[in-house]
């Protein structure tokens, strides 16, 4: 019966996602790798990963990936997944890896040696070892004193690939004197213009936008990412606002483009839109006929609707031709729906209208509901009613108003 074997996320080259090839780093790495050991050293975001997993696949190396985490500031757990990924690329010729034991521990600096020296062996050639995140586990001096020791067996057709938020330890300084690492660091990893231009898409952003987010996300590829996701998903945010149906383009633009003219804030409409159906990824879940955009209500869910259908039916509530539940039920039903203003936590300028727009409806139906209850002398529901409105929006004076009453 055949064994099943499992690839460990840890030990897993990270999927690529349309990465742009970055052709200028990649040259840049084909210099380094022309020593034994490639030092990438900058802060997250800045596509590290995503750069060595990219060039990997362009120029077709094997390759070893070390996912590292703080577990591997226990040396054993190291050299346990250790060999573990050596086995998963050099099969039977890893089978004799030496394994840690207390006596490994009394002589760190000669296992490393050992260890490392067998597996640079059982690895074919050429073949890059790949390092990740190697600043996460706290590690003692020992320890990476043994390591270095280790990375001085790195034979001739093997490279090292290290990424990291930090420089080279102090332990690794004969191996920087030596000149047998080349960093590359956080200045050669921004993005250029024409990067940016490559990732973002020329062909559906406008050009002041582009010059926009590469000057605010400072040339780094998660920033620059952002910056792209961020106004589709404002359209989708004040489409939403709006009540997610029908909603006339034109009255988008102004609102999201306000200071555009009209020729440049349809094209930055319809760059928003086609990155917002990229993010979405379901096909029609935005409609756009005759001008109008919709949700696809088969396809989408908003908290909006959910509080538009307990308005509508709570502005009905024990009038004599109502069919809905009466005041008390429609208002729990009210106040379930309102967690707070709308889109509370942001603060552009295009959500105060449609917010306040909401606010003051939700204000209005709950006090004609409580009007309705004193009516019918439910004095106590009033009173929960006005409290809990008030929890949910602190600063409706007619709420206050209806408990002094």
């Amino acid at each position: 019966m055949a064994v099943r074997s499992t690839t460990l996320a840890k030990l897993t080259r990270p999927k690529l996602y349309d990465a742009l090839p970055r052709t200028r780093l990649f040259s840049l790495l084909d210099e380094a790798a022309t020593r034994p050991i490639v030092w990438i050293c900058a802060p997250p975001g800045s596509g590290k990963s995503t750069l060595v997993a990219s060039y990997l696949e362009a120029r077709g190396l094997p390759h070893l990936w070390y996912q590292y985490d703080a577990g591997d500031a226990d040396t054993a757990t190291f050299v346990h997944y250790m060999r573990i990924a050596t086995q998963q690329l050099a099969g039977k010729a890893a089978a004799a890896l030496p394994l840690f034991s207390s006596e490994s521990q009394e002589n760190l600096a000669r296992f490393a040696r050992v260890f490392f020296r067998d597996v640079f062996s059982a690895l074919p050639h050429p073949c890059a070892v790949v390092f990740d995140n190697f600043h996460e586990p706290r590690t003692l001096s020992e320890q990476r004193a043994a390591f270095a020791q280790g990375l001085e067996e790195i034979p001739e057709g093997i490279t090292l690939i290290v990424m990291s938020r930090s420089d080279p330890p102090p332990e690794f300084a004969r191996l920087v004197a030596s000149r047998r690492i080349a960093r590359i660091d956080e200045v050669e990893l921004r993005c250029t213009a024409n990067e940016a231009e490559a990732i973002l898409g020329s062909k559906h952003l406008d050009r002041q936008n582009l010059q926009r987010i590469q000057q605010q996300s400072d040339g780094w590829v998660a920033a620059i990412v952002l910056k792209a996701q961020q106004r589709p998903l404002d359209l989708l945010k004040l489409l939403a606002a709006l009540g997610g149906k029908d909603v006339d383009i034109e009255h988008l633009t102004a609102m999201l483009w306000p200071d555009a003219d009209g020729a440049a804030a349809k094209s930055s409409f319809d760059s928003a839109l086609f990155r917002l159906r990229k993010l979405l990824d379901v096909d029609n879940a935005l409609v756009l006929p005759a001008g109008k955009l919709s949700l696809d209500r088969a396809l989408a869910w908003t908290d909006v609707w959910t509080l538009e259908a307990a308005l509508e039916a709570a502005e009905s509530a024990g009038d004599a031709n109502a069919t809905d539940a009466p005041p008390a039920r429609a208002a729990r039903r009210l106040l379930d729906a309102y967690p707070g203003p709308l889109l509370g936590a942001e603060e552009s300028p295009w959500i105060a209208k449609p917010r306040d727009a909401l606010r003051a409806r939700f204000v209005r139906t709950l006090l004609r509901l409580g009007e309705k209850l004193e009516r019918q002398g439910d004095w106590v529901t009033a009173i929960d009613l006005y409290r809990r409105g008030l929890e949910a929006d602190n600063l409706a004076e007619s709420l206050y108003r209806g408990l002094t009453r």
